[in-house]
C-alpha cells in the first residue's frame, strides 16, 4: 500500500513530517554529492564521508515513532547524489542501501547502548564510537564491494575508503549535531565567550598548521591546545573545535597531495586526527555534566528556606546556608570548620553523632530526631534535625553528611503549656458533657476528646484524628458556612469561632451541636496554628425550637388567610355570627348589621337573591353542599362578586343545628376571566388580520392554529392541519443544499428560548411551490413556567431576497465589465492572506494598468472606451486560470490574484496576458486602436503584510514597470530594483507630509566666510534643512530632496524654511543685523507665481531689510526655466534682497548665460574646489570662473573648503569667500545667535 502524498489539509504534525523527510533527503544528496566530487580532486586521499554522520544526528533528535520513516529518505538522497554524479544505477543503489544499512545500524547501536535521553553525555560518546568505528567496519563489506565495482579499485582499497570516510566524517559532524541546543548557541554568542572561543580557534588552527608542516608526528602537538580548550569551553564549543581542527588537516592533506604514492591511502593520518580531537571532547562533555550538578546542587543548598549544612564524618560542619547560620546566630563563616559538638546541649555531650553509626552501617538511608542547640547568645531552642549520607557513586563508602534543621521550639513551648493545664480543664468539661476538639492547622490534625465522639454515638477508638472527620459529619446545608467560619480564623480575621450546627450521628440521625472555640497560636504571618473549643448537644432544645415555630407559622398563615371571613348561623334562631374580616367584605359595622339571615339576604344582588337562597336551603335540607357565587351590594353601593362555602353541623337525629362556613371576594377573578376572554378575542382577530403566517402548536408540536396567511403559504386549511404534526405542514429546506433544516420550533422548545432561523430558508407548499421564507419561534409559557407549546410566524421573503441577491452582486461586480469590483477583491485577497497564514505556500497578486488608453478614449470617445475596457477583462480573464480572480480596480486598472501560484511561475502568466493585450486590435468607426500592458507582481505569503499593503507593492511594481518601458512585468522585492526605489520615495514623500504637518523639519546654518580684507564684519550664512523622522532620528538632505523634488513637494519645504526663519526667528535676526541668510528655492519654487508676493509679505511682516535675504538657485534650474527664472531674479534684486547662483559649473554652463541673468554672487562648484590643490584643470577651471565673475562685478564663493591648503590656494587665486567644513559644520540655527562673531581670517575648528 502505498502512501499518499499529504495534502494542504493534513494535520500540521503530518505536514511537519513530510518538510523533515524532503530537508533529510535534500542535505543527504547534497552532502554525499560534496564528498563524491571531493574524491575526485587530485590526489589519492579518502575523503571525509559527511551524509551518514549527518543523517544520524538529524534522526536521534526525532521522536522513536518518526526515525523508521526517515531511512528511505536517507537512501533517496544518496542515491540521487550518485546518479547526479554519472554511476549507473545498479551501483548508486548498492551503494545507498549500504549507507542506509549503515545509518539504520548505528542508530539500532545508539538506542540499545546509549539510552534514550539525549543530554547524557553517555548517549553522545555512545553515538560516536558506534557511528565512527563499530558500524563503518561492519557495513564496510558490502560498501566495499559496490564501491570497488564503481571506481575498479582493489577490494581492500575500497574497504579502507569506506571506513576512514565514515571515521572522518562522524568525528566532523556528531560532537558538534549532538551538543548543540539554544542554550548553547546563546552562550557561544557572550561576547566575552565569542572572544575567548575566537582566541582558542585562532591558537589551536595554527599549532595544527605549524605541527602538520613542521613535525613529522604533528597529532601529540596539535591535541595540547585541545586538551586546554575542553578545560575551559563548554562541549559544544569544543566539539566546534575539533570538527575545524579535523577539517584543518583534511585540507592540508589534500593541498599536499600530490606528494602522495598512487598506491599509498594515508589511513594513519586520517585515523590520528579523529582519535586526537575525541578526547578533548569528552573531557567536555563531562566537564560540562560536572558543572552542572554541582551548581543545581549549590543552589538547593544555598536556597533552601529550612537550615541546611554539609557535616564530615567527625562532625566538622564544611558548609552551611543563611538559614542555619541565623538560626544559630554566627556568620556562614564562622560555622565552617567547628564541631558539630560545639553548638549542641550540654545534656546532648556525647550525643551529637549518635546518628552516624546506624547510616554508616547502612541500617537506614537517614535519621530524624529532636534536638536543643545553643545560639552565639546562649539561647536554648528545640529544632528538627534530619540527616542523611552522601556515598560515592563508585564505592559506596560515605564521604559527608547532609544534614537539615528546623527551629520548632515555639511549639515545643507550647506543648509543655498546654500539658500543664490540659489536666486542670480536661476533668471539669468532660464533667459538663461537652466535648472538646485541639486541631493542629499546619499538622492537618486535629484531637477529639471521648465525650466529642459520644455525642455523636462513638467509642473513644472510633474515628481518627484527621480534619476531615470533621468536615464529613457536618450537614452538606451547614458544610460551606461552618468552613467558612474556620478560614476565617485560620487566616488570622478573628479569633472566635461560635455556631450551630448539624453533625450526622453514628445511628443515621443529625444532632444539633453548639460550637465555641478559640485561635490559642499563630505563626509570624498571622495564619492559625492550634485552635481549640468545645461541642455541645443542642438538639432538645433545638427540637423545642423547631415545634414551637412550627406554631407560629400555622398562626403566620392564619392571620395572611384574614382575607376569608369566617361565618356561623344558628338554624333555629337564624341568627348569625361574623368575624372582623366578614364586617369588612360587606362595608358594614358590628353595632349596626342586623346579625340575621334575613339581614344578609337584604345585601344580596336582586338577580342572584332568589337562586342563592334556595341553594341555602338545600344544603339545610341536607341534599347537596352549600357552595356558591353570588353578587351582593355593599354598603358603599358597590357591587363585589363573592364565593361561599358552608357545613351543616345536625344533631343525633340528622336535624340542622347550625352551619359555619368560609367567605371570600372573587370579583378580581370574574374581572381577570372577562379580560382574559377580551384579550383571547382581540388575539384571534389580530392573527386573522396580521400579513405575517402564524402556526401555533402544543408541546408535542401539533398543530393547534393556523392564520389565514399560514393556510395560503403552507397550501393547508386549519380543518386539515388540527393536530397534525408541524413538519408535515410547514416543510423547510436549505436553498443551496436542498437539505432538511431543523425545525425552529423543535429547537425553540428544546433550549427553551426563542430561536431564529438562518438565511436561506425555503418552505415548500403542499402544491410544490418554494418560497424564501424567515421566521421564529418562541415557547409559550405558563404562570409557573410550564411549557405548552410554541407559536411559529413566517414570512414570505422571496422577492426581498431575489433583490437581496441581485444588490449583494451589484455591489461587488463592476458594472461595465461584470468582473468583481475593488470590494470584492479586496475581500477575496484577505482570505487568501488568511489561507496563507502559517503555512509555506504562495499565491501572486497582480496590478495591470493600461498604457495607450487615454489615447483611445480621447480620440474615439467614451463609449470605445467602455467597449476596449470590456473586451480587456474578457482577455485577461481568457489568459488566467479558471481558479484565478480577475478584477476591475477603477479607470484602466485591474488586479488579478492568482491563487497557489509562485512569483516565477505568475511572471509566466503575466507576460501572456501582456502578450495578449499587446496583439489586440480593436477596431471602433474605421480605425484601428492598440493598447499596452505594464503589471506589477507581489507576493502573498505567510510573511506577507496587510492587504492594503501588498495592493501598494504591487502599484509600486507596476509603476517600476511603466518607469522602465511600459509593456513588461516588474516584480516588487524588498531592498531591490527600481520599484523599491519607487516605493522607498512615496513613503518618504508621505513622510514629508506628515513632517509639514508635524512641523518635524529642522533648521542648520552654515558659515560663509568673507576672505577679504577689511570687510566690516557682516556675518554670511547658509540655512540648510534636516528632517526628524518618525522615530526621531535627524534624516539629511539627501534622503528626502530627491522624493520631495520628484512628487512636487519642494514648493511646500521652501515656504516652510521661509516661514521658519523670518516668523520663528524673526526677534533673533532683529537682534544681530549684522546676520545675512541664504535661502536655497528650488526649481517648482521658481515657477511659483505667488512666492515672490509671498516672500514679500514675510519679510514686511518680520521687519528684515531685503539686502539681508540672499536667494540660491542652482544653475540648472536657471537652464531649464530660463524666462522664468529671469523674471524672478529681477523681482528679487528690484526689492534689494540678493541672487546667488549655485552649484555654477556643475551643469556644463555656459559663460553666455551670466550676461543676461544679472546675479550678486557666484558659487564655484564644490567638485572643482574640493581637488585643485592636485588637479591642475580644476584649478584652471576655478581661477576662469572666478577671472569671469569679478570681470561681471559678481561676488564670487568657494564651496567644500576642507582643509588648510585649500584655503589658502583660493585666496592666492582671488575668491572672495569661501564655505566648508574647514570653516565651520552646519550647525541648529539657534547656536548662530547664541556664538559671538568670529573674526575673519581664522577659521574655526570643525563642529
Amino acid at each position: 500500500m502505498t502512501q499518499a502524498a499529504p495534502s494542504v489539509n493534513a494535520p500540521p504534525t503530518e505536514r511537519l513530517l513530510s518538510v523533515r523527510l524532503v530537508a533529510l533527503a535534500l542535505g543527504c544528496g547534497l552532502l554525499a554529492l560534496a564528498c563524491i566530487l571531493l574524491a575526485r580532486l587530485p590526489g589519492n586521499l579518502a575523503p571525509p564521508w559527511l551524509a551518514n554522520a549527518a543523517a544520524v544526528a538529524a534522526m536521534l533528535r526525532w521522536p522513536d515513532e518518526r526515525r523508521l520513516a526517515a531511512l528511505p529518505a536517507v537512501l533517496a538522497g544518496i542515491f540521487a547524489a550518485y546518479i547526479a554524479t554519472g554511476a549507473g544505477a545498479a551501483p548508486a543503489l548498492a551503494l545507498a542501501v549500504a549507507n542506509t544499512l549503515e545509518v539504520a545500524l548505528t542508530l539500532a547501536l545508539v538506542w540499545r547502548v546509549g539510552g534514550r535521553d539525549p543530554s547524557r553525555p553517555r548517549r553522545v560518546v555512545a553515538a560516536i564510537v558506534i557511528a565512527g568505528f563499530i558500524t563503518p567496519t561492519v557495513t564496510a563489506l558490502p560498501g566495499a564491494l559496490a564501491l570497488s565495482e564503481l571506481s575498479g579499485d582493489p577490494f581492500t582499497r575500497s574497504a579502507a575508503i569506506w571506513w576512514v570516510g565514515s571515521v572522518m566524517g562522524a568525528a566532523i559532524i556528531l560532537p558538534t549535531a549532538l551538543t548543540v541546543s539554544q542554550s548553547a548557541i546563546a552562550r557561544w554568542c557572550r561576547r566575552r565567550t565569542a572572544i575567548e572561543f575566537a582566541a582558542h580557534l585562532a591558537v589551536t588552527l595554527a599549532i595544527t598548521v605549524l605541527a602538520l608542516d613542521h613535525l613529522t608526528y604533528p597529532f601529540i602537538v596539535v591535541a595540547l591546545p585541545l586538551i586546554l580548550a575542553a578545560m575551559r569551553l563548554n562541549a559544544f564549543q569544543t566539539a566546534i573545535l575539533a570538527s575545524s581542527t579535523v577539517a584543518t588537516v583534511i585540507v592540508r592533506m589534500y593541498l599536499s597531495a600530490s606528494g602522495i604514492e598512487a598506491t599509498a591511502l594515508p589511513v594513519q593520518e586520517h585515523v590520528a586526527a579523529t582519535l586526537t580531537t575525541l578526547p578533548p571532547f569528552m573531557v567536555a562533555l563531562l566537564r560540562d555534566r560536572l558543572v552542572a550538578s554541582e551548581a543545581r546542587f549549590r543552589r538547593v543548598v544555598d536556597e533552601a528556606a529550612i537550615g541546611t549544612a554539609l557535616i564530615d564524618l567527625d562532625g566538622r560542619w564544611l558548609r552551611v546556608n543563611q538559614a542555619v547560620a541565623a538560626m544559630l546566630g554566627y556568620r556562614q563563616q564562622e560555622l565552617v570548620g567547628r564541631f558539630f559538638a560545639e553548638v549542641a546541649h550540654p545534656d546532648d555531650a556525647g550525643r551529637e553523632l549518635d546518628f552516624a553509626p546506624a547510616i554508616l552501617g547502612g541500617v537506614g538511608t537517614n535519621h530524624r530526631t529532636e534536638r536543643r542547640f545553643v545560639t552565639r547568645s546562649g539561647r536554648i531552642f528545640w529544632a528538627t534535625l534530619s540527616v542523611s549520607a552522601v556515598r560515592d557513586e563508585q564505592t559506596g563508602e560515605p564521604r559527608w553528611f547532609i544534614a537539615q534543621i528546623e527551629d520548632i521550639d515555639e511549639r515545643k513551648r507550647a506543648e509543655a503549656s498546654l500539658i500543664e493545664s490540659e489536666s486542670r480543664w480536661q476533668f471539669a468539661l468532660e464533667s459538663a458533657g461537652q466535648g472538646v476538639w485541639d486541631q493542629d492547622v499546619p499538622a492537618g490534625t486535629t484531637y477529639y476528646s471521648p465525650t466529642w465522639k459520644a455525642i455523636l454515638g462513638h467509642l473513644p477508638e472510633d474515628l481518627g484524628d484527621d480534619n476531615l472527620v470533621f468536615q464529613g459529619l457536618l450537614h452538606p446545608h451547614d458544610r460551606p458556612r461552618v468552613m467558612e467560619l474556620v478560614r476565617q480564623c485560620i487566616e488570622g480575621e478573628t479569633d472566635l469561632l461560635e455556631a450551630e450546627f448539624r453533625m450526622l450521628h453514628r445511628d443515621g440521625h443529625w444532632v444539633w451541636i453548639h460550637d465555641r472555640g478559640r485561635v490559642i497560636a499563630r505563626d509570624d504571618e498571622g495564619r492559625a496554628l492550634r485552635m481549640i473549643g468545645t461541642h455541645t448537644d443542642i438538639t432538645q432544645r433545638k427540637q423545642a425550637e423547631d415545634a414551637f415555630q412550627a406554631l407560629a407559622d400555622r398562626t403566620q398563615l392564619a392571620v395572611q388567610a384574614a382575607g376569608v371571613g369566617i361565618w356561623e348561623m344558628d338554624v333555629a334562631t337564624g341568627l348569625m355570627t361574623w368575624d372582623q374580616r366578614m364586617h369588612e367584605l360587606y362595608r358594614t359595622a358590628p353595632g349596626n348589621f342586623g346579625a340575621t339571615r334575613a339581614a344578609w339576604a337584604a345585601r344580596l344582588h336582586p338577580d342572584d337573591a332568589s337562586r342563592v337562597q334556595r341553594e341555602f336551603d338545600q344544603a339545610l335540607a341536607g341534599t347537596e353542599a352549600f357552595d356558591s357565587e353570588f353578587r351582593i351590594i355593599r354598603s358603599d353601593a358597590a357591587v363585589r362578586f363573592m364565593r361561599i362555602l358552608g357545613r351543616v353541623l345536625r344533631d343525633r337525629a340528622d336535624q340542622p343545628l347550625r352551619i359555619i362556613g368560609t367567605h371570600w371576594d372573587v370579583t378580581e377573578q370574574h374581572r381577570l376571566t372577562d379580560a382574559l376572554f377580551e384579550e383571547k378575542e382581540r388575539l384571534r382577530i389580530t392573527l386573522y388580520s396580521i400579513g405575517d403566517a402564524v402556526i401555533c402548536t402544543d408541546a408535542d408540536m401539533r398543530i393547534t392554529f393556523m392564520n389565514p396567511i399560514a393556510e395560503q403559504l403552507t397550501g393547508w386549511a386549519m380543518s386539515e392541519a388540527d393536530r397534525q404534526p408541524l413538519d408535515e405542514i410547514f416543510q423547510i429546506v436549505d436553498e443551496q443544499t436542498g437539505e432538511t433544516v431543523a425545525s425552529p420550533v423543535e429547537e425553540c422548545l428544546r433550549h427553551m428560548r426563542p430561536y431564529y432561523l438562518q438565511d436561506g430558508a425555503v418552505l415548500i407548499s403542499r402544491g410544490g411551490d418554494r418560497m424564501n421564507v424567515q421566521d421564529s419561534a418562541a415557547p409559550v409559557r405558563t404562570a409557573s413556567g410550564e411549557i405548552i407549546g410554541a407559536v411559529l410566524v413566517f414570512q414570505d421573503i422571496t422577492r426581498a431576497h431575489a433583490l437581496q441577491k441581485q444588490l449583494t452582486h451589484s455591489a461587488l461586480h463592476d458594472g461595465l465589465t461584470g468582473l468583481p469590483n475593488r470590494a470584492a477583491f479586496e475581500l477575496a485577497l484577505q482570505e487568501t492572506r488568511r489561507e496563507m497564514a502559517g503555512s509555506d505556500r504562495q499565491s501572486t497578486l497582480c496590478f495591470l494598468d493600461l498604457d495607450r488608453f487615454k489615447i483611445v478614449n480621447d480620440s474615439a470617445g467614451h463609449a470605445a472606451g467602455d467597449a476596449l475596457l470590456r473586451l480587456i477583462g474578457r482577455t485577461i480573464r481568457a489568459m488566467v486560470r479558471p481558479g484565478d480572480v480577475t478584477a476591475r480596480l477603477g479607470g484602466d486598472e485591474f488586479g488579478i490574484l492568482l491563487r497557489e501560484c509562485a512569483v516565477d511561475e505568475a511572471e509566466t502568466i503575466a507576460e501572456r496576458v501582456i502578450e495578449a493585450v499587446k496583439t489586440l486590435r480593436f477596431p471602433w468607426e474605421g480605425r484601428i486602436y492598440d493598447v499596452g500592458a505594464s503589471i506589477g507582481l507581489t507576493e502573498i505569503s505567510d510573511r506577507s503584510h496587510s492587504y492594503e499593503e501588498l495592493l501598494k507593492e504591487a502599484d509600486v511594481a507596476c509603476y517600476a514597470a511603466k518607469a522602465g518601458g511600459r509593456n513588461r512585468v516588474s516584480v516588487y522585492a524588498a531592498g531591490e530594483g527600481d520599484a523599491d526605489r519607487y516605493h522607498r520615495d512615496i513613503r518618504v514623500a508621505s513622510g514629508i507630509r506628515a513632517a509639514i504637518e508635524a512641523n518635524r523639519f529642522r533648521l542648520y546654518a552654515q558659515e560663509i566666510r568673507d576672505l577679504r580684507q577689511g570687510d566690516p564684519g557682516t556675518r554670511h550664512f547658509e540655512i540648510l534643512l534636516r528632517l526628524v523622522d518618525e522615530h526621531g532620528e535627524l534624516m539629511g538632505p539627501a534622503a528626502f530632496i530627491p522624493a520631495a523634488e520628484r512628487y512636487d513637494l519642494m514648493g511646500s519645504i521652501d515656504r516652510w524654511v521661509i516661514c521658519a526663519v523670518l516668523r520663528t526667528h524673526r526677534q533673533a535676526l532683529q537682534d544681530a543685523p549684522d546676520i545675512t541668510l541664504a535661502i536655497n528655492l528650488s526649481a517648482n519654487s521658481l515657477s511659483d507665481p505667488l512666492l515672490w508676493p509671498f516672500v514679500l509679505e514675510e519679510m514686511r511682516a518680520a521687519g528684515i531689510a531685503p539686502e539681508r535675504l540672499h536667494f540660491e538657485i542652482t544653475e540648472t534650474a536657471i537652464i531649464n526655466n530660463f524666462a522664468i527664472a529671469s523674471r524672478f531674479v529681477t523681482a528679487v534684486r528690484a526689492a534689494g534682497a540678493r541672487v546667488v547662483l549655485d552649484d555654477f559649473g556643475s551643469g556644463l554652463s555656459s559663460f553666455s548665460y551670466l550676461k543676461q541673468f544679472e546675479v550678486d554672487y557666484l558659487k564655484i562648484d564644490g567638485a572643482f574646489v574640493r581637488n585643485l590643490q592636485t588637479n591642475v584643470v580644476d584649478r584652471r577651471i576655478v581661477e576662469s570662473i572666478n577671472d569671469v565673475g569679478h570681470a561681471l562685478g559678481i561676488t564670487t564663493v568657494a564651496e567644500c573648503v576642507e582643509d588648510e591648503a585649500t584655503l589658502e590656494a583660493i585666496r592666492l587665486i582671488g575668491v572672495d569667500m569661501a564655505q566648508g567644513y574647514f570653516l565651520g559644520e552646519p550647525a541648529p540655527i539657534e547656536s548662530l545667535f547664541a556664538e559671538p562673531p568670529t573674526a575673519p581670517g581664522h577659521p574655526q575648528a570643525a563642529g
